[in-house]
């Protein structure tokens, strides 16, 4: 978020889930041992690493165009790519050192103060794009799980019994809830009782009266439910876009896991479950998912055989390519962002 949203967040939560990522970290650390970690990186192959760097502009690029057409549909069409994709990497940077990722509402912020008028979004209906954005990402790793395990390890459905019925669960609280939040009947009341206490939190970061402001953007996030009632093709469309996407993400990561062992699991098994670790990284109890998303990998890739300290590198390799990296490229967009208002 901005300064002054981060300073409304709890000091002592924040430093409560840093101290929880650092002794996840270390005892992780502990448990491999430094010098496997060290053995492991030394031999690592950095022809698949170019490639997985390579990948990764072309996935953001397509991320921001999905975002893109969502603001589009809402009736913003002005946004250009560029601008999608630099917001995109603010997003994300703000995301990098918050609790599940709170920070990619920083996005949100950006897009309702924009300079140019044209692009600029309601506050209400740039965190609806941001959430709607979110919510087809974990319903397609959702997909990709649910889809994958039946497939592809048919011969040890016994050992993924809970697997899948977690993500049954999970997956039928997502399309039910979907169903009422876009119903005219109990979509306000679905937004009243999850969203609410969100657009608050979010009413605080734009500087007007509290109270108007948390009414205009509850309002305006009300609206944007309506308009996307009646856009169900678009709305497959960006589903099956996003599918397209996890699929491709779980190939960049496959591509680091290639540079780190040259015995490789079959590729479909690990698309399949790659995206559990992703889960982990959403528990709000670290930053940015740091330390969970490490343990979850190491629990998870031993499925098909990959071992602990590989699949610790692999977390961690990963995250820089995909989170890290970009993040720092967003923290410099808003470095120059911030400077250039300061001169205006």
């Amino acid at each position: 978020m901005t300064q002054t949203g981060i300073k409304k967040v709890s000091k002592k939560r924040l430093f409560a889930v840093s101290l929880i990522s650092i002794a996840l970290l270390a005892f992780l650390l502990w448990y491999i041992g430094i010098d496997s970690i060290i053995t492991v990186i030394s031999t690592a192959d950095p022809r698949y690493l170019a490639l997985a760097l390579i990948v990764e502009p072309f996935i953001l690029l397509v991320r921001a165009h999905r975002w893109k057409l969502i603001v589009a549909n809402l009736g913003y069409p002005k946004l250009g790519l560029k601008k999608a994709s630099l917001l995109y990497l603010t997003g994300l940077y703000g995301g990098s050192f918050t609790p599940s990722k709170l920070g990619d509402l920083l996005r949100a912020y950006l897009l309702a103060r924009d300079s140019d008028s044209s692009v600029r979004v309601p506050a209400g209906k740039a965190v609806f794009s941001i959430v709607l954005d979110r919510v087809f990402d974990v319903i397609s790793l959702i997909t990709i799980v649910l889809v994958g395990v039946p497939l592809f390890f048919v011969g040890s459905l016994a050992e993924f019994q809970y697997i899948l019925l977690i993500g049954i669960i999970m997956a039928g609280l997502l399309i039910g809830l979907s169903f009422l939040l876009f119903s005219e009947r109990y979509g306000e009341k679905v937004i009243n009782i999850f969203a609410t206490p969100i657009l608050k939190m979010i009413g605080g970061v734009f500087k007007e009266r509290q109270r108007d402001t948390t009414s205009k953007i509850f309002d305006q996030f009300s609206e944007s439910v309506s308009t996307f009632r009646d856009k169900k093709v678009f709305l497959v469309g960006v589903y099956l876009y996003s599918l397209a996407i996890w699929i491709s993400t779980c190939g960049q990561a496959y591509l680091v896991l290639a540079a780190l062992q040259p015995n490789l699991p079959n590729v479909l098994h690990f698309i399949t479950i790659f995206p559990l670790s992703m889960f982990a990284a959403l528990v709000p109890v670290t930053i940015s998912g740091l330390g969970t998303r490490e343990a979850a990998m190491v629990v998870i890739m031993s499925i098909i055989g990959v071992n602990a300290v590989t699949a610790f590198i692999l977390s961690i390799t990963f995250a820089f390519v995909s989170l890290w990296i970009p993040a720092i490229c967003g923290g410099i967009y808003v470095t120059v962002r911030s400077i250039e208002k300061i001169g205006e």
